[in-house]
């Protein structure tokens, strides 16, 4: 194959991805978790809430995440395909917070919202 041939083959490629990169829906999911800020005592549960914006009703199979992961647990309805309902219990005394990421068009999982957290 000729040099020509080669960079010709490489061009074709490269406008193939750059078109199917254009087509992709870059939207971007926004949200709030209430209670903002979330503060809790030991072994308290508290009941969180990820509102959404009214156009990104479509936002789906919900993950919540504490960090640092030792300052508490959250639990919400696994089989559910919208997750915005969650609960949180404090288990060590400090600060953190807690993010939900999900996917609306996107393949793979986009931030939503994130809260400061403060166990007592």
């Amino acid at each position: 194959m000729s040099r020509h041939h080669a960079r010709r083959r490489a061009l074709v490629a490269l406008l193939a991805v750059l078109s199917f990169a254009g087509t992709c829906d870059r939207t971007r999911p926004g949200g709030t978790i209430q209670p903002s800020p979330v503060r809790a005592k030991i072994a308290e549960p508290i009941a969180l809430t990820l509102e959404v914006k009214a156009d990104q009703e479509g936002i789906h199979r919900e993950t919540w995440v504490v960090d640092p992961p030792e300052l508490g647990e959250l639990s919400w309805d696994e089989a559910a395909d919208r997750r915005r309902r969650a609960t949180f219990v404090g288990r060590k005394a400090g600060r953190g917070t807690i993010r939900v990421s999900g996917f609306l068009r996107q393949t793979n999982p986009q931030p939503i919202a994130e809260v400061a957290v403060t166990v007592e």
